[in-house]
């Protein structure tokens, strides 16, 4: 009977000493900097169920079908950080699912947050059917972030407008959410789309978003089919994420490429060429100028008075320039005007006026004229979308691809050494790299898959179609 007393003393000694360790297990996880600050906060307003839940099974005293507390619980911290939740699920003696319980929980089957069931299923029946035809399926997983509106609503009895991450969880103390955080699939080598994903978010980190990164990437996995691009725009965040990956999001040994987190293949990144193109107009409207190679400035003020130049004399000089390109930040998020400004037209415009004409005020525009030209015919490039298509806006093939690449090192060069000041920082090393470095890592990528892609006796594709990994796919099917 002393015995029985002593182990009964000793089992409840240990539960208090493990409800102590689930009290703090959240500013331990934010000590060890596992979690976020926002995700310590989500998890809080959710902690007493789970709390409960997770002593009864570390000390034997419930098994079998998991509460719906203890799952938002573990879907939320597993959405955060898979470390925290690997830490978690070890500290706790394995009262939480593992993790590949956790994956299978993010799907749903009735359009609410999270990854969408029927769209893994349909991935998973293509697959099934090119592995029938001896094919497998290239795909890009394309991910952007949408603006919504802040405030909440009754719908269907729920609760809805506060952040979501397929939990289920319903509580007025969460944030409530100001953007929805996205994911498609593109067929590389086919002619289908499909979104598998959203959440509403209230800002995520680089580590929350690689971990969710990592998650839609093994599900995809487990469909059979292979993702050789990731795509997102431009933002910081975004080159942390990168960063995570295991890529080196940097001009000083660039690598555009990461380990897949299943296969160890390599994934390749492409920051989207529109958002690239418009921060390259952005960073010349904004400075006004900046020098290449040679210290020859590249002048901002040469489109302005192309502009000028129009208006007085009552013609164009075949170009789409107007006030509105010059009077950009009013419409700095329309891909056409940063095209429009940086194209083919108002380079040869520029070079009419300048060398034909001799007008005395676009004299010294060399430098700003082999600048659009560059981005012009480099964007293009990025931009392949007909078979049919000549020049830099055709695929890349065999037959032409010695003509993109050494295009390529000309465009790695001449973006390498461009400078904010006569003399002065690089701008692919500056604030304004963003732009600059999102063209070079789209180039680096290309490169790698055509040598993956193509290059091999038994390759996928025949051609590369860049097109097919530009975040528009996602942009359109939003709008």
């Amino acid at each position: 009977m002393e015995n029985e007393n002593k182990k009964c003393g000793e089992k409840n000694q240990e539960v208090g000493k493990k409800l102590f360790t689930l009290t703090e297990m959240l500013s331990d996880l934010k000590k060890k900097r596992l979690a976020t600050e926002p995700a310590v906060n989500v998890l809080k307003t959710m902690f007493d169920g789970p709390a409960l839940e997770m002593l009864l099974r570390a000390s034997g005293l419930k098994k079998g079908k998991y509460a719906p507390e203890l799952r938002s619980f573990a879907l939320t911290l597993h959405f955060y950080s898979k470390k925290a939740y690997v830490y978690v699920r070890k500290v706790f003696k394995t009262c939480l699912p593992h993790t590949s319980t956790v994956k299978k929980w993010y799907q749903v089957v009735d359009g609410s947050p999270g990854f969408t069931k029927e769209a893994l299923e349909v991935l998973k029946c293509k697959a099934v059917e090119a592995s029938q035809r001896n094919r497998q399926i290239v795909c890009c997983l394309i991910i952007d972030e949408m603006s919504i509106r802040r405030q909440t609503e009754l719908d269907n009895g729920k609760l809805c407008g506060y952040v979501d991450y397929g939990t289920d969880l319903e509580s007025p103390e969460l944030p409530i959410a100001n953007n929805a955080l996205t994911f498609m699939v593109n067929a590389v080598n086919g002619n289908w789309k499909i979104p598998i994903a959203y959440f509403l978010i209230d800002g995520l980190n680089a580590i929350e978003r690689t971990n969710l990164i990592k998650i839609a990437l093994e599900c995809l996995h487990e469909t059979g089919i292979k993702v050789v691009v990731l795509t997102f725009d431009g933002l910081l965040c975004n080159f942390k994420v990168g960063n995570e990956l295991g890529a080196r999001l940097e001009a000083v040994n660039l690598k555009s490429a990461f380990p897949h987190p299943i296969t160890g293949e390599d994934v390749c990144i492409f920051l989207d060429p529109c958002h690239c193109l418009k921060l390259v107009r952005n960073t010349l409207g904004s400075k006004g100028s900046m020098f290449d190679a040679n210290n020859q400035i590249i002048d901002w003020s040469y489109v302005v008075k192309l502009e000028k130049f129009q208006q007085d004399e009552g013609l164009l000089a075949a170009t789409k320039i107007r006030n509105r390109h010059i009077q950009w930040y009013n419409e700095k998020m329309k891909v056409k005007l940063a095209a429009q400004t940086l194209s083919e037209s108002a380079a040869n415009a520029l070079d009419w006026l300048a060398n034909d004409l001799k007008k005395a005020e676009f004299k010294g525009c060399d430098a700003t004229v082999r600048f659009i030209r560059l981005f012009d015919k480099l964007f293009d490039s990025l931009n392949s979308r007909n078979l049919l298509s000549k020049g830099f806006k055709s695929p890349i093939k065999m037959d032409n691809a010695k003509t993109f690449f050494d295009f390529y090192n000309e465009c790695d060069l001449y973006l390498r050494n461009l400078t904010i000041s006569k003399d002065g920082i690089n701008v692919v090393s500056s604030k304004w790299r963003t732009g600059f470095l999102g063209f070079l890592i789209c180039i680096e990528s290309v490169k790698g898959l055509y040598k993956s892609l193509i290059e091999p006796d038994e390759s996928a594709l025949s051609f590369l179609m860049t097109y097919k990994f530009i975040q528009d796919h996602l942009e359109t099917f939003l709008a």
